[in-house]
């Protein structure tokens, strides 16, 4: 979908699971750009995150606010990278998420 600075932000949701047990939580959410996400050092997409207090049971949602930044506002094409992120299970175990 086309994006541009001082447009409306994109939003993604996504379902979490946690195979690791019935309760857990998603911590350190992050948005990681491949090279072709920057003008010079500056991103040309921020992300906000909002997710689950608690994946109960088995599950809970992640989602995403995508939005052009000022830097963004002369680039023409596509931007890649990932959204990466940790799932806690209630025993301590650790699982981090790469989309």
């Amino acid at each position: 979908q086309p994006a541009f600075y001082s447009s409306v932000p994109m939003k993604v949701n996504l379902t979490v699971l946690n195979p690791m047990s019935v309760s857990g939580t998603v911590e350190n959410p992050r948005l990681l750009l491949s090279a072709d996400g920057f003008a010079g050092d500056n991103p040309l997409i921020s992300a906000e995150f909002s997710y689950s207090d608690v994946l109960w049971p088995w599950s809970g949602f992640l989602a995403i606010s995508l939005t052009v930044t000022k830097a963004g506002i002369s680039m023409s094409g596509i931007v890649s990278g990932r959204v990466v992120f940790d799932v806690i299970s209630d025993h301590g175990d650790v699982s981090t998420v790469s989309i």
